[in-house]
């Protein structure tokens, strides 16, 4: 909305008093949604003053460019505050479950119920709550049917959502209500079904390995021997474990997890104060466990977060990449990533920046012109490299073609040639 240069700012902040702007929203930084719509909601106000200001200015307040547009459309619904306020409120509902696994630590164990709880969360918004008491795994709850779904009128909305439609000059009417809350409804709809789409719950083994949750041995110690019982079969089906091993880790768990002095060993664990993998080591050295009990909780234990050290910057993952980034800017940022993290952290490289990176860091929009410019250059001669080999393979069919032509025309006349010689020979 303020590119380049920095006039429209300038008015910005000359029409509205403020100097708050927009925050930068991107796609892949998770934990910055609730905040920038905060934001947005802040300063909604002003954007308003500022739309308005350029609408009735003269050519010279002209802006061209198409977020702009984008905004003057926006801030024309009344509704705008609102649905912000919606979006912030279903962000911090999100926001402890990204922030819980943005860590290097060993966190599947917690994974299934963890995600389960945080589906279930937005289902008691939007979902009957007889029908969802009736379904006891996420998967089984349908929410394409509508039947299923509380109906619009009767939805209930948050503090902030009903805050926010206090402030709107006027009532919102009772059609437009109506509509802002079948939109909401659609946004947590599709959101449940892209969670459960693709979703790790759908494995066994996501279930499975929750057995070595504390928490859950504590407060359900016959359902974690349960799902130990299926953890092994998974790892036993592929021959990962042996049947005979499977049979003695079945038997030791079970002797362990019935101790006393055990549960109250599990009951005083703390998740973020203590590692998984740390608190097991201690209780297997504690109560000489076997090596095969080790070995168990190590492949389920490495089964983890692993992109975790990637995703806390920036992810590479296929549908969270920034649309208009290059492999190389990836690569780059990688780098840069990693090479900080080496050196101890933003406070232990601040000493070594010398003049020369300083000089790097002001040239930057140049060298990047300068790449930009590279770069397309060579996707033209790319371009016409492809154009050529084109008409190469073009002439090439074409003669081909005229050759197949020519000898089927060859081996008509020959036949007929035959064909009067057979009858000259009778």
């Amino acid at each position: 909305m303020f590119p380049p240069p920095p006039a429209s700012r300038a008015k910005y902040i000359e029409w509205t008093g403020s100097s708050k702007f927009p925050q930068k929203y991107y796609a892949v930084r998770w934990l910055d949604n609730a905040s920038t719509a905060d934001r947005g909601r802040e300063i909604l106000p002003n954007l308003v003053t500022f739309v308005d200001k350029v609408e009735e200015g003269g050519r010279e307040d002209e802006i061209k460019s198409s977020s702009f547009n984008v905004h003057v459309k926006a801030v024309k619904d009344p509704m705008l505050g609102p649905k912000l306020a919606f979006f912030s409120y279903i962000a911090r509902l999100v926001e402890p479950f990204l922030t819980a696994y943005q860590t290097n630590k060993p966190m599947a164990p917690f994974l299934h119920t963890d995600l389960s709880a945080l589906v279930r969360d937005l289902y008691n918004l939007f979902v009957k709550k007889d029908y969802l008491k009736e379904k006891t795994d996420v998967f089984d709850v349908d929410v394409t049917k509508d039947v299923n779904l509380i109906p619009a009128q009767d939805m209930t909305l948050s503090f902030s959502v009903k805050e926010a439609l206090q402030k709107i000059d006027k009532p919102a009417p009772k059609k437009d209500m109506l509509k802002f809350k079948e939109e909401c409804i659609a946004l947590l709809k599709a959101m449940t079904l892209k969670l459960t789409e693709k979703s790790p719950l759908k494995y066994k083994i996501c279930k499975s390995i929750t057995f070595c949750d504390p928490e859950l041995i504590v407060k359900h110690e016959n359902t974690a021997k349960n799902r130990l019982r299926s953890c092994l079969s998974v790892f036993q089906r592929n021959n990962w474990i042996s049947a005979a091993d499977c049979d003695k880790l079945e038997t030791e768990f079970k002797l362990l997890v019935e101790k006393s002095s055990v549960i109250s060993l599990f009951k005083e664990y703390d998740r973020d104060k203590t590692r998984l993998d740390h608190f097991w080591q201690s209780a297997l050295t504690t109560y000489k466990c076997s090596d095969l009990l080790r070995n168990l909780l190590h492949m389920v234990l490495i089964i983890s977060h692993g992109n975790a050290f990637v995703e806390r910057g920036f992810s590479i993952n296929k549908e969270m990449v920034v649309e208009n980034q290059l492999d190389v800017s990836l690569v780059a940022q990688r780098q840069v990533y990693d090479a900080v993290t080496l050196a101890g952290g933003i406070e232990q490289v601040a000493d070594a920046i010398d003049h020369r990176m300083q000089y790097r860091f002001r040239s930057a929009r140049a060298e990047y012109e300068e790449a930009r410019k590279k770069r397309a250059q060579q996707d033209r001669e790319g371009q016409k490299k492809k154009q050529a080999e084109k008409r190469v393979e073009d002439e090439v069919r074409e003669l081909r073609a005229k050759k197949t032509k020519l000898l089927q025309e060859a081996q008509t006349k020959c036949d007929e040639i035959d064909e009067q010689l057979n009858r000259l020979s009778r």
